[in-house]
């Protein structure tokens, strides 16, 4: 039997891109049941199956992958000891420069995620991941009622410092400053 990957809880990932003037992008998955628990797993391993091939994702692909993320590591036992640090530090590690379409590593300047579990709420208050992820509960509130974790990364995509996307882009405007 496979271990729940995210039983009734909603996640809301938000990204900012290094555009002041851009909108974030902002994701909802909402998982009440088998089925979109299922539904919820298999588009994760889609992803993850695109990046063992080799393949590049895009934008919301990568989104998917953060919140799918968090929300399987909300579910494990530690997760409140590991607290929004250590979840930061594991999500700012699933992706690089290299795994990802030019001009993804802008769009995700910063991504916040949020995972609520909620008794009787539902997602009432799905609206901490829009104003920085971060309110007076510290970032992670059990209760009766169910529980919310949230973590802000800033650039979360590791960047190579001079990788393929870089060298690329250098590279095209070289050639059109040449012309």
């Amino acid at each position: 039997m496979t271990r729940s990957l995210c039983p009734r809880r909603t996640i809301t990932v938000t990204a900012a891109g290094a555009d002041a003037d851009m909108r974030p992008l902002v994701r909802r998955y909402d998982v009440s049941g088998d089925y979109d628990e299922r539904t919820l797993r298999a588009s994760v391993e889609a992803v993850q199956g695109m990046l063992k091939s080799g393949r590049r994702i895009n934008v919301n692909d990568a989104m998917l992958l953060y919140g799918g993320y968090a929300c399987a590591a909300a579910g494990g036992a530690g997760a409140e000891k590991a607290g929004r640090r250590g979840m930061a530090e594991e999500l700012r590690a699933l992706l690089s420069e290299e795994q990802v379409m030019i001009g993804v590593p802008d769009m995700l300047n910063r991504v916040d995620v949020r995972v609520y579990s909620g008794g009787g709420g539902g997602s009432g208050g799905s609206g901490g991941a829009d104003k920085g992820g971060s309110g007076a509960d510290g970032g992670n509130a059990i209760g009766r009622a169910g529980f919310s974790i949230d973590v802000t990364v800033e650039r979360p995509v590791r960047l190579s410092g001079g990788g393929r996307h870089s060298s690329a882009i250098r590279r095209q405007l070289h050639e059109d400053d040449a012309v």
